[in-house]
């Protein structure tokens, strides 16, 4: 990553809706600085949202002086 760069996600409905989930908001989320592998995504509403598990979610990534490289679930 870049000297400044950072990685932020957001987590909404995967219903076409655009509202994020509470607490699940990209300005939520504990901003990934670094290089590494296996590093979370954290946020201020938890590490999971409390969101039915049979509903599919939408993870929206914002990404300033990043490049991704993999993304598992």
């Amino acid at each position: 990553m870049a000297p400044g760069g950072r990685i932020l996600a957001g987590v909404l409905p995967a219903k076409y809706e655009k509202a994020y989930l509470r607490g699940f908001a990209p300005s939520d989320c504990t901003p990934i600085t670094g290089d590494g592998v296996n590093l979370p995504l954290c946020w201020k509403g938890g590490a999971l949202p409390p969101y039915p598990t049979h509903e599919p979610l939408e993870i929206r990534l914002t990404m300033e002086k990043a490049t991704l490289f993999s993304y598992t679930c």
